[in-house]
């Protein structure tokens, strides 16, 4: 592929996302079905630099079918330029197939760090088509890993919808999570990954509350009614204590790596619960507080 051409190919992507500022939705209207074959084919016999199966973004389950096997079969690639033209196309559109394979691909260790991140971004491209890199941030500087010290995505940048569109998994966003969460701390993969997957994650807080491990929350009987919950994480915890016989309860916020103490009005066992789940169970052990 000539550097020219990267040029001209990375440059039309950019057209495009400085476009979506404007309030622009996407553009291209759906492929023929000829299109659509012409496209696949071409992408399969290796055309890198996007010539020729520009169109797979508006074919469908097609298109969709055509690009899961292209991130698939990237898995061992690093070639910054043409994982960037293979993002462009992944990033616009929303199919299981591709869904799947990026999150196959992002928790892959025997995969390239350049190809694990490209799965992130388009793992979290299907949840939001405007979660992606901003106009400052090239896909194909950010794929090396030269920039993990912060997080390069700028939600908005793309503004419309997606070229073709099928519907993901009921329960997607929970798959999505788990895998970035496991990608986040593989300790085999490379930090520029693992920051990705940070990020990614930071990305997705708003509607996938961060959960810590249930092994990181303890709950300690002091004396007489009072209790203390323990949070060994480093994250912010929204917790609920409970009374079952007697209806008695609270909701505590406990600060990352801190402890918080709490009194109960009536006595009885106490259970912890974290994100509607119950975390610990805690007799009233009937000893007295010192003076």
């Amino acid at each position: 592929m000539s550097t020219l051409w990267r040029r001209h190919v990375a440059l039309g992507v950019l057209v495009t996302w400085g476009c979506a500022l404007q309030a622009q939705a996407i553009p291209g209207a759906p492929a023929t079905a000829t299109e659509c074959d012409n496209a696949a084919q071409a992408l399969s016999r290796g055309a890198r630099d996007g010539s020729g199966w520009e169109r797979l973004s508006a074919c469908g389950a097609v298109g969709g079918a055509a690009l899961a096997r292209a991130l698939n079969s990237a898995r061992r690639d690093s070639d910054p330029d043409y994982l960037e033209v293979l993002y462009s196309s992944l990033s616009v559109i929303r199919d299981p197939q591709v869904f799947r394979a990026a999150l196959t691909l992002m928790q892959d260790k025997g995969a390239t760090s350049q190809a694990r991140i490209v799965a992130l971004l388009t793992g979290l491209a299907q949840h939001d088509i405007a979660l992606r890199p901003g106009l400052s941030d090239p896909v194909r500087a950010i794929i090396p890993g030269g920039q993990s010290s912060r997080c390069p995505i700028a939600p908005g940048i793309i503004v419309g919808d997606y070229r073709s569109e099928t519907a993901l998994p009921k329960d997607y966003l929970e798959q999505l999570t788990a895998a970035i969460e496991r990608t986040s701390e593989d300790s085999d993969a490379h930090e520029s990954v693992r920051a990705m997957a940070r990020c990614a994650r930071s990305m997705l807080v708003n509607v996938a509350p961060v959960r810590v491990p249930q092994t990181s929350i303890r709950m300690e009987y002091s004396c007489g009614k009072r209790f203390r919950i323990v949070n060994d994480s480093g994250e912010w915890i929204n917790v609920t204590w409970r009374i079952p016989a007697s209806g008695d309860h609270g909701n505590l916020v406990v600060k990352p790596n801190g402890r918080l103490e709490f009194t109960t009005r009536k006595i009885g066992e106490v259970k912890l619960l974290y994100q509607g789940s119950v975390v610990a169970t805690q007799e009233n052990e009937a000893r007295k507080c010192p003076d």
